[in-house]
């Protein structure tokens, strides 16, 4: 305790959390130098907003504000957990990863590689190099290629959904013959050469593997209603300052 108030176990967890020095719901040794060093910058905090309050800098018009704000803070995170809470629900979570198999189901996967360069005149040189056998495509990729991530992999991306992919390319690997060489093709600013190197069915992920992302998912759905809700209910003013006055906008219905 500091002058009779309270610092608990928690507290001091989750400033480590916040500081970096653990993760959430790791173990924190109470009697590790760690947990001490943590707890005394917490003791000295106090002492320090203990003192704040002496000086009445807590009726300051910033500092109020800034109160404010923490505490709006504070509190719409504490309502984001309990919705949380409500918004996981068990079979939901299945409903929504059946969902998923059902799309994933019968989609191809392919594996490709791909050079990348800045103009079309540059990947057509690259292009006339492998047509005549000069070089591999994977020594163009490592030579050649401005994506520096894939070049020294041998323009290696691994296996992707055809969805997934730029403008341009996606529809071209949808005719593309595997070990054929493509190209060049556009996506926004740059042109591409590009192997297909297999085609695969898209692998369908466990539900332990998914539920993190279909948890996240149910969770914004839900705090969107919730929002969507409110914001209908209250009146919210927009104020901008202009040249010449001053422009209100108004939205949503009388304050409840």
């Amino acid at each position: 305790t500091v002058n009779g108030k309270p610092i608990y176990i928690a507290d001091v967890e989750s400033e480590a959390v916040a500081k970096g020095i653990i993760r959430e719901g790791e173990d924190f040794e109470p009697n590790s130098d760690v947990f001490y060093q943590v707890l005394e910058d917490l003791i000295e905090s106090r002492l320090l907003a203990m003192e704040a309050e002496r000086r009445e800098l807590d009726r300051n018009a910033d500092v109020r504000h800034r109160l404010e704000r923490a505490r709006d803070l504070i509190l719409s995170s504490a309502l984001s957990e309990q919705i949380r809470e409500t918004a996981i629900d068990e079979a939901e979570v299945e409903k929504m990863y059946r969902e998923q198999v059902r799309l994933l189901r019968g989609k191809r996967e392919v594996h490709l590689r791909h050079a990348v360069f800045a103009t079309k005149d540059a990947a057509l040189a690259a292009k006339r190099r492998l047509d005549a056998g000069q070089s591999t495509f994977e020594e163009v990729a490592y030579d050649l290629s401005t994506d520096r991530r894939t070049g020294p992999e041998g323009g290696d991306m691994g296996f992707q959904k055809p969805e997934d992919l730029p403008d341009g390319l996606r529809q071209a690997v949808q005719t593309a013959q595997p070990n054929e060489i493509t190209g060049p093709i556009q996506t926004g600013a740059t042109w591409q050469l590009f192997r297909i190197e297999e085609r695969r069915e898209a692998d369908v992920q466990s539900l332990d593997s998914m539920r993190p992302r279909i948890e996240q998912w149910l969770m914004f759905e839900e705090l969107r209603r919730v929002v969507d809700k409110l914001k209908v209910q209250a009146r919210i003013e927009r104020v901008i300052e202009e040249d010449r006055g001053v422009a209100v906008s108004e939205e949503g219905g009388e304050p409840r």
